[in-house]
């Protein structure tokens, strides 16, 4: 990390002005940016990583960041952007080489800050001079924000709504643009998280039925379904679900409470289907009957729990752990046909992988 004393000047040759900058409130010498557990500090604030704002553009709200004085214990939140404050280039780089990977909003911006994202995200939907992997990372972006959000205040409505949308817009994208899972692949986290599978469930789950051929409103409510299909696992203690190294059985048994928790907490919401509820509840049934919570098999599941089940499986086991390593997509699909294939319906697993090597 550079010397901190001046680490917020803006990139060498950047050609940006440092008086008009924001950055100028940390000109503290004795003060750093703190990276630590912020814990009891962060209330009322919400994180927004830097590779998820996009440069040219003026921001809806004030972004802070943590800092540590010399001599204190506990970091203190300085805002470096205003409202309206123009995010350029030089920034985004300034921020980029002094390893500032997120910022921080208040609690009272975060649905400003979210519809903003949205039309801006649209209309970048739009351009053909974007990538479809350009703009697959600016889905995957929205969808973090949302999904961090929604698992801290599940009952949200505002936040439904704004999960039902981005589900909409993402799934015209998908549909529209045929995305492949090598796009998306090139903006997946490589490490489990909560947050970051549910995404990459919801993402790779929509390019999967587009490429089945569903419409727009069966891929959204699959998307919708695996955003929020891990929602249960708020309320299982941390110490289980973070834990270093492979559960007991009893931990396990906790584990598998998850679906149930999860639907019970979601049913009878408006913004929440029958269909969503069904992968919420079955995403962990098996055609063999094996499964959780329910031990359903065959045609009795639903078939977007079906198609979540594959998906599901498939990102945790190419993600890594901290009490395991991630295995190659070819690995985990041999995997998954040779020693697990009861658990699936082959019709959906066959084209899975037919829809990984297109």
């Amino acid at each position: 990390m550079p010397g901190w004393s001046g680490w917020w000047e803006p990139s060498a040759g950047s050609g940006h002005d440092v008086r008009e900058g924001p950055l100028l409130n940390l000109r503290q010498a004795s003060s750093r940016p703190f990276n630590g557990n912020l814990g009891e500090a962060a209330r009322g604030y919400i994180p927004v990583k830097v590779a998820h704002l996009w440069p040219g553009i003026r921001l809806p709200c004030e972004f802070h960041l943590p800092i540590l004085v010399k001599g204190e214990a506990v970091p203190k939140f300085v805002k470096v952007f205003d409202r309206g404050q123009f995010y350029s280039e030089q920034w985004w780089e300034t921020l980029r080489v002094r390893q500032v990977t997120v910022l921080y909003v208040e609690e009272a911006d975060y649905h400003e800050l979210t519809a903003y994202m949205e039309e801006f995200v649209e209309n970048r939907l739009d351009s053909s001079e974007m990538s479809g992997e350009e703009k697959s990372g600016m889905l995957y972006g929205q969808a973090e924000l949302l999904v961090s959000r929604i698992f801290s205040q599940p009952h949200d409505l505002e936040t439904l709504q704004d999960v039902s949308r981005w589900t909409e817009q993402a799934a015209r994208h998908l549909q529209r643009d045929s995305v492949t899972a090598r796009m998306l692949y090139a903006v997946f986290s490589k490490d489990y998280q909560t947050y970051t599978h549910s995404v990459q469930v919801c993402l790779l789950g929509m390019a999967f039925a587009a490429y089945l051929g569903w419409d727009e409103t069966e891929t959204a409510e699959l998307g919708k379904g695996g955003l929020l299909h891990d929602i249960g696992k708020i309320w299982i203690d941390d110490r289980i679900l973070l834990k270093p190294a492979s559960l007991t059985a009893q931990e396990f048994e906790k584990i598998k409470e998850h679906p149930k928790l999860g639907h019970d907490q979601l049913q009878g919401l408006a913004e929440v289907t029958e269909s969503v509820l069904e992968i919420v509840l079955r995403h962990h049934e098996s055609m063999d009957g094996n499964g959780y919570p329910e031990g359903l098999s065959g045609e009795s599941i639903h078939p977007y729990a079906r198609v979540a089940h594959i998906v599901d499986c498939f990102d945790a086991l190419t993600t890594r752990r901290p009490y395991k390593s991630a295995i190659s997509p070819f690995k985990a699909l041999k995997l998954m046909q040779d020693q697990m294939m009861a658990s699936f319906d082959a019709k959906f697993l066959y084209k899975f992988v037919q829809f990984l090597g297109s």
